[in-house]
């Protein structure tokens, strides 16, 4: 009888994981358009040989593996396939880390964490496939979260997660609002949940990477912004090279290069977002409820101070996000953030078996369970794939045309 468990167990494994696979390849060749945005190609001309400089990781690796390989790396080709590399290489991490969160998932759970796989998956994959974000940096910043996740979840090489943390901010300074988040409530929920001992080194782990990246947030952000002026027309020609039709994103290096501050120009996005944020709120507030009341109750059922305090970091992590809200305009990547944020804290949390979040889970499930909006419930998100950069998605961009029609 065991043994025929255990049968069954693995065939719906692996009933899930090709089933998986399927959706993943099929949503990359829905929205994969064979092409590569100017900005993300001029990405790759800005390195350290110029000095450490922002956002130069992303090229330094381009030019040092071209080297390596001893292949001309300054065609449109040559950066297209490296994005393309790079993008197969994120989706196999993505994979292995809500794989190895899904092994450790108890089983009368595993249901639940596949459909958050699965919704995660829906959200992930076209976003960075599609037209506005193939080869944005978020790709490697994420991937930056994702290897820090991984070893907190296994718990080996733990004392990795501060050099990783670094490597995020090294891609972009934006990381310590974006995808830090989730390592550091991962690390405080491991630090008020661990004995004695462990909790003294991921005390250490947790105030080590946050100086870390703060040292480099101020060096990228303030000290050495626009301090490789001698070099702009050098950047700017190579730029052109690995461009699409031999175009440079002019602005992006101007920003970085010659320290020139772009907010200005941002600006007529502003009204814009404004709307959009509002019709994304209002379009998605069943799921927002459905967050929002599970950390409430959650916070509420706590009796011991630092309980309450884990759960209440939990909740309110994304609010790291709030810088990027208030004076940047791509809300498009800032939504996928949050969204990725609450969708990978469920996921963890129910991998680390987490006695009081499972219970309040199931309670959620158990609430929208056999309902007659329940398969609404669960295909409605699909609707808002994938999301773009300074657009949220689509479908919110419609609505707020219609609106402004009608109005």
């Amino acid at each position: 009888m065991k043994k025929i468990f255990e049968d069954d167990r693995k065939r719906n494994n692996l009933i899930f994981g090709f089933l998986w696979a399927i959706l993943t390849v099929g949503l990359f060749l829905t929205w994969y358009v064979h092409w590569c945005k100017t900005y993300n190609t001029s990405l790759l001309a800005i390195s350290y040989k110029y000095g450490f400089t922002s956002r130069g990781l992303v090229g330094t690796i381009y030019q040092t593996v071209g080297q390596l390989l001893g292949v001309d790396i300054w065609t449109y080709g040559a950066a297209r396939n490296f994005y393309l590399l790079c993008t197969a290489i994120f989706y196999g991490l993505f994979a292995l880390v809500l794989i190895i969160a899904l092994r450790r998932t108890a089983k009368d759970e595993k249901k639940i964490v596949q459909y958050l796989i699965l919704l995660l998956t829906v959200f992930t994959v076209p976003t960075f496939a599609c037209e506005f974000n193939f080869g944005r940096v978020d790709i490697f910043m994420l991937s930056s979260s994702l290897v820090a996740v991984f070893l907190l979840l296994i718990e080996k090489g733990q004392w990795l997660v501060i050099p990783l943390s670094a490597i995020g901010v090294m891609f972009h300074q934006g990381y310590v609002f974006m995808f830090y988040n989730i390592v550091l409530v991962i690390l405080f929920v491991k630090i008020i949940d661990s004995d004695k001992d462990k909790r003294r080194k991921y005390i250490i782990i947790m105030v080590l990477s946050i100086v870390v990246c703060s040292v480099l947030f101020l060096w990228f952000q303030i000290f050495f912004r626009g301090g490789a002026h001698e070099y702009f027309n050098e950047i700017l020609e190579n730029a052109k090279l690995v461009g699409r039709n031999g175009k440079a994103h002019t602005d992006l290096i101007r920003a970085e290069i010659q320290g020139i501050d772009l907010t200005e120009e941002e600006r007529k996005y502003r009204h814009c977002n404004v709307e959009e944020i509002i019709a994304w709120t209002v379009l998605m507030c069943p799921y927002i409820f459905i967050v929002l009341r599970t950390f409430v109750r959650l916070i509420l059922k706590q009796k011991k101070f630092w309980h309450k305090m884990k759960y209440l970091a939990l909740g309110i992590g994304s609010l790291t996000m709030l810088p990027d809200f208030l004076f940047k305009v791509d809300f498009g990547r800032w939504t996928y953030a949050v969204v990725c944020y609450y969708l990978l804290v469920f996921i963890v949390m129910i991998a680390l078996r987490d006695k009081d979040f499972i219970e309040e889970v199931h309670r959620d499930v158990s609430t929208v369970r056999g309902k007659v909006f329940t398969p609404l419930l669960l295909a409605y998100p699909m609707l808002f794939v994938p999301f773009n950069d300074i657009i949220i998605v689509e479908l919110v961009d419609r609505v707020c045309i219609l609106v402004r029609s009608i109005t």
